[in-house]
């Protein structure tokens, strides 16, 4: 994978969560967790943009892996917000994975 892989990954998995939030009401505290969860995604995204870094690393690679293990593993669930319990677990996963990547990619800075 390249970083631009896993930036569009990230950014596909961005966009499930704003669907997800846009069909629960504004005054569920579930819509305010997963706001918060995408909010520390996005930061996330933003950080691995702004660095400038080989992803041809055996670090790298293997953190984006990870990444996208997670993201296949949580692929179409974040739209069953009727199982909003398990949407907030996949989103939580996805992002602690992306932390990982992201904390990875610094010390290759």
């Amino acid at each position: 994978m390249t970083q631009l892989d896993v930036v569009e990954m990230i950014g596909d998995q961005l966009t499930q969560i704003d669907m997800a939030i846009a069909r629960l009401a504004p005054s569920d505290p579930n819509a305010a967790e997963l706001t918060a969860l995408r909010r520390k995604l996005d930061q996330q995204q933003q950080q691995l943009v702004k660095q400038a870094f080989d992803d041809n690393t055996a670090q790298f690679q293997e953190a984006a892996g990870a990444l996208k293990a997670v993201n296949d593993e949580i692929a179409g669930s974040i739209q069953k917000i009727d199982q909003i319990a398990t949407v907030i677990d996949g989103v939580n996963k996805f992002l602690t994975s992306a932390t990982n990547l992201v904390t990875t990619v610094a010390k290759l800075v």
